[in-house]
């Protein structure tokens, strides 16, 4: 009996810590002025912005990955999913801000 209530906790807790799991990688935090930035100053933000996309990518998959254990263990819930939808939004149009500045700026840079 004591071995089963413990197996039951881990069973109901694991769903949390799946969600723990997937953190939500913060943007570059600061762009250099397109017009007045060196050629090593851009370089460096290509660079940061490269690395956040790739740990966006990685935060993407493991959304996915928390999709499937979800379904496939039954605990899927329409309100679940609805936090995931809304975790996948936040981390897409957090990577689309940052590509767009970083695009933009890099035009500023190309134009002097």
């Amino acid at each position: 009996m004591k071995r089963a209530v413990i197996l039951l906790w881990i069973v109901c807790l694991m769903p949390l810590s799946s969600w723990a799991a997937c953190k939500l990688p913060a943007p570059p935090k600061q762009f250099p002025d397109g017009e007045a930035a060196s050629r090593d100053e851009m370089q460096q933000l290509r660079q940061q912005l490269e690395r956040y996309v790739d740990e966006q990518g990685r935060y993407l998959k493991c959304l996915d990955a928390m999709e499937k254990t979800a379904k496939g263990t039954g605990y899927d819930t329409a309100q679940r999913r609805l936090e995931r939808i809304a975790r996948y939004n936040t981390a897409m149009a957090e990577m689309s801000a940052a590509v767009e500045r970083y695009n933009r700026e890099t035009e500023r840079f190309n134009l002097r």
